[in-house]
């Protein structure tokens, strides 16, 4: 465990320099990334849950 820590304290300066912006994006959620307004994703999602419902309702699912 000691030498964990200790190559960990050497490794850290390559890991903040390379691997950490990496993993640095903004919030990227499915409105912006289609280009609209969130209640058409709300209500796209509303209307295809609906629609799969009734698709389990049918088929007796």
């Amino acid at each position: 465990m000691l030498i964990g820590g200790v190559l960990f304290a050497f490794l850290y300066p390559v890991i903040q320099t390379y691997i950490r912006p990496i993993g640095e994006f903004d919030a990227i959620t499915l409105p912006a990334l289609l280009g609209v307004s969130h209640w058409v994703v709300i209500a796209a999602l509303a209307v295809g849950s609906f629609l799969l419902f009734c698709f389990f309702e049918k088929k007796g699912l």
